[in-house]
């Protein structure tokens, strides 16, 4: 036959299984307080289930036609590029239309050579 020494005991250990299942509950006491406290200290001015009036927010500033307003914008640019004009007149710096500064570059490169 076997060892009772090397055998299982067939009966649980009642009396550890309660303290352990005491010892869980009063943890879980512990925490649910302390959650509890704990969150009355840091947010002392909430209050369960009353809401605070939000401000509504203006409504978007949109623009009434985009592509028009982005086509009016490109149509500026173009004429900056292409017009003669004074970026700071004291001090002597202008503007050059983009192809007139294109053709004095290409001429300053071919006299270098």
């Amino acid at each position: 036959m076997s060892d009772p020494r090397h055998h299982e005991p067939d009966a649980i250990a009642a009396r550890t299984l309660r303290r352990l299942g005491a010892l869980m509950i009063v943890i879980l006491l512990t925490v649910a307080g302390s959650t509890f406290v704990g969150w009355r200290f840091l947010f002392p001015g909430h209050r369960h289930g009353a809401t605070q009036e939000q401000p509504v927010p203006p409504p978007p500033r949109l623009q009434p036609d985009p592509a028009a307003q982005y086509r009016a914008e490109r149509g500026q640019d173009r004429a900056r590029l292409k017009a003669w004009g004074w970026v700071d007149r004291e001090r002597g710096i202008a503007r050059v239309p983009v192809e007139r500064a294109l053709e004095q570059r290409l001429r300053d490169a071919g006299e270098a050579e």
